[in-house]
């Protein structure tokens, strides 16, 4: 078993136990009134996404009360800043309390629950159950068998409880990133939250995937997108995206940048934590696109706008032979040759996350002119040390032609031809 299944498994105790009760969202334990019970619902508040909240009802005195308020859980609740977990159909079956076990059968529409929606939905019946004492522990059911994404078990109340007692609210400010309104580049955008765990990284994925608060930003994750499970484990944040996640996705090389720049600018700005690995429905994802993300992601700082230097486009080998383009700045000191800059620039700097540098380390300029359409470029012995792929030249081509406007490249090390006739723009696959 893999460790996104692991994290399928444990999901309902993992991220209940460490985030539904967050300060405008725990109403506490204890019974309600003798004429009335208490039933857990959702807070709506962007304050609150992730949590659960008490609402008292009035027992309308027929039946049992512990039945009465399983019952109200699929009614609206008359707090209108709450909402009931149970959508799409779901509905209540059967009910049976025997030997200190609170039996509940939903309807087929409840094995379509996942991620954090099924999480919270069985937080909801299992906290207004257990404030009955001779419930201590309950069954959830699907039309009589047990949810597809997990073994048939029992659930107790502090499975839901654990971690949130005794911890007193507090405003947390965050990090996020965002793509900036050209999309090419993150800009940092704050947010606070007023939370009561320490599960920071659960909280930042919630924010991204609620976008951006300021309308000059746009937001990075494809819409429609549940988060799964998230876990952190020895300085890696391990997340598991719904198929909406790719499905939804635009597809594009910019697009598809940001997404990823985001959730690793943003999680690795957290504490303990250095690199984020995707997962989609539980299943490690080594492929976003055209960006190989076999090796998991790293902080980018590149990604981030920083508003100096010059612009330019840097290329790289993505995945299947692509050629991308990626909006790059870099420094230039006066009097220095645009085109020069941007070279160094491109030699010095590491490959963006899921992408293959067509240069080899250390690769220095020696020589450029540029004759009419016609650049000649003389490259340190390091270019040639290696075999050459085939995508270089071309990456060098097309990053000089922005620049210079040229159509054509001849190549050299050390003064040694590489190639029998120049490398064209015509020749050149499209990025």
């Amino acid at each position: 078993m893999n460790r996104y299944n692991c994290l399928q498994a444990k999901a309902a105790l993992l991220l209940a136990a460490l985030l539904l009760l967050s300060s405008c969202g725990f109403s506490g334990g204890g019974e309600a009134s003798g004429e009335e019970v208490l039933v857990y619902c959702l807070a709506k508040s962007d304050q609150a996404r992730l949590a659960v909240e008490g609402e008292s009802r009035a027992f309308s005195g027929a039946g049992s009360r512990s039945d009465f308020a399983l019952r109200q859980l699929f009614a609206q609740p008359e707090n209108p800043s709450l909402e009931t977990a149970f959508k799409g159909g779901v509905a209540l079956l059967s009910f049976e309390l025997t030997d200190g076990v609170a039996h509940v059968n939903l309807s087929r529409e409840y094995a379509e629950l996942e991620g954090i929606a099924l999480t919270l939905a069985d937080a909801c019946v299992v906290l207004t159950l257990t404030e009955f004492p001779e419930a201590a522990y309950v069954s959830i059911t699907a039309a009589g068998g047990p949810h597809p994404s997990r073994e048939d078990r029992m659930f107790t109340r502090d499975d839901f409880l654990l971690g949130a007692q005794g911890l007193d609210p507090r405003d947390v400010e965050f990090e996020l990133f965002f793509a900036a309104p050209s999309g090419r580049y993150l800009e940092s955008e704050p947010q606070s939250l007023s939370i009561r765990d320490n599960n920071y990284a659960l909280y930042m994925v919630d924010m991204l995937m609620a976008g951006p608060r300021s309308d000059d930003l746009k937001p990075v994750i494809p819409e429609g997108t549940k988060l799964l499970t998230l876990s952190v484990e020895e300085n890696t944040c391990f997340v598991s995206f719904s198929e909406e996640f790719v499905s939804a996705a635009q597809g594009d090389a910019d697009s598809a940048r940001m997404t990823l720049t985001a959730l690793a600018n943003s999680l690795t700005g957290l504490e303990g934590i250095e690199k984020v690995e995707l997962a989609l429905n539980g299943v490690p994802l080594r492929e976003y696109f055209m960006y190989d993300i076999s090796g998991g992601l790293r902080r980018e700082a590149a990604a981030i706008d920083g508003g100096q230097g010059m612009d330019v486009n840097f290329y790289y080998a993505g995945l299947g032979n692509s050629l991308i383009q990626v909006a790059a700045r870099v420094p230039y000191g006066e009097g220095e040759e645009l085109a020069l800059a941007a070279l160094n620039g491109y030699f010095k700097r590491p490959a963006p996350i899921g992408l293959k540098k067509l240069a080899p380390e250390r690769t220095s300029v020696l020589n450029l002119e540029i004759n009419g359409r016609t650049a000649r470029l003389d490259l340190s012995m390091e270019f040639a040390a290696s075999p050459m792929d085939p995508l270089a030249p071309y990456a060098l081509l097309k990053m000089l032609a922005d620049r210079t406007g040229i159509s054509e490249l001849e190549l050299y090390s050390e003064g040694k031809r590489i190639g029998e006739k120049p490398y064209t723009l015509e020749d050149a696959p499209e990025a």
